[in-house]
């Protein structure tokens, strides 16, 4: 079940789910009238471009489920159904169904608790608020999860994406001084050089709109 879980099912859903985002990357449009966002995930329009994809990508994870969970006295045995469960969250994302996706979140905390998955799914939980404009909400959860920082070992994929989903706060609630901070982090975190780019430009863009044109310029 492990065996055929992560190499048929779940690994076709996540090809499918990686397409889709790779299609919105070249389709997406950022408009440089405005302070960028470290994250763009498409317009509506935009979205819908990619459903049959994400929708490949949450009817893999739900087969994946349905047809090889080893679930027994409360606990599950196949090691790849936590990560179909992130997946369909995740594809439900991308399609903007912020609702769906929020549930399935919030169901692999609790139900993943001691799986280290679950801190990715606690940030795409955060992430999910954020769309949702949910904003004090946003700040619960990320006083919940600087609190498992702070006491638990979490994995350096979450601490190196954090920087990146509270610049994406502040700049949503037009803080941008506050951004710069988070901003400046997560460049140095990053490994994608598209990303650091993307992060230098906004600072960029936010120095210029203080009129710091030294800093613009460098930056």
């Amino acid at each position: 079940h492990n065996l055929t879980t992560h190499y048929n099912v779940f690994w076709n859903g996540r090809e499918s789910f990686e397409l889709g985002v790779d299609e919105l990357n070249n389709s997406k449009k950022d408009n440089y009238n405005y302070i960028l966002r470290p994250n763009n995930y498409g317009t509506p329009d935009e979205a819908r471009k990619i459903y049959s994809k994400m929708d490949r990508a949450i009817e893999k994870g739900t087969k994946g489920i349905q047809k090889h969970s080893m679930l027994f006295k409360n606990k599950e045995f196949n090691k790849w159904i936590d990560d179909c469960y992130l997946l369909i969250g995740k594809a439900q994302f991308y399609k903007q169904d912020y609702v769906s996706a929020a549930r399935t979140f919030e169901y692999v905390m609790r139900t993943f608790n001691k799986s280290k998955i679950s801190y990715d799914a606690h940030l795409w939980l955060i992430k999910t608020a954020i769309e949702q404009k949910h904003y004090e909400e946003v700040l619960t959860q990320f006083e919940q999860l600087e609190t498992k920082l702070n006491k638990e070992n979490v994995p350096f994929r979450i601490k190196r994406e954090l920087p990146l989903v509270y610049a994406d706060f502040f700049i949503n609630n037009k803080n941008y001084s506050t951004a710069k901070s988070y901003l400046k982090q997560g460049v140095e975190l990053t490994m994608n050089p598209k990303t650091k780019a993307r992060l230098n430009f906004i600072l960029g863009q936010i120095y210029q709109q203080e009129k710091n044109y030294a800093e613009a310029t460098l930056y």
